[in-house]
């Protein structure tokens, strides 16, 4: 499954929230959860918009939870609200490693 962040209202215009949408199974209006071959999770509230670092914090909680309960899919992270969305990096790092991802996840190199 391939992980990429989207917004809340679920317009997958762009960056890996597209690509999730043209080939992986990602649908429109739908911006967090299981999809297809794809999870969503929110970085922003709208395109353009992010959410706040506790925020994202509860989503990726929220995924780390629903990955833990589905061991056996395997999960491939993107780096995240790092694109479109305009996190900086190492905050988002910085809460992968805080919330400790399950074993069924890959993240990007030095996000674990």
């Amino acid at each position: 499954m391939f992980v990429f962040g989207s917004n809340l209202l679920g317009i997958h215009g762009g960056g890996a929230a597209r690509y999730a949408y043209d080939y992986l199974g990602a649908t429109w209006k739908d911006g967090e959860g299981l999809m297809g071959n794809s999870y969503a999770l929110p970085t922003c509230y709208r395109p353009g918009e992010p959410v706040t670092l506790p925020e994202l914090a509860v989503y990726v909680d929220n995924f780390f939870n629903f990955a833990r309960s589905h061991p056996e899919l395997h999960f491939f992270v993107s780096k995240v609200g790092c694109g479109l969305a305009g996190l900086d990096e190492e905050d988002v790092k910085y809460i992968f490693r805080e919330l400790v991802a399950p074993e069924n996840c890959d993240l990007p190199p030095g996000w674990r």
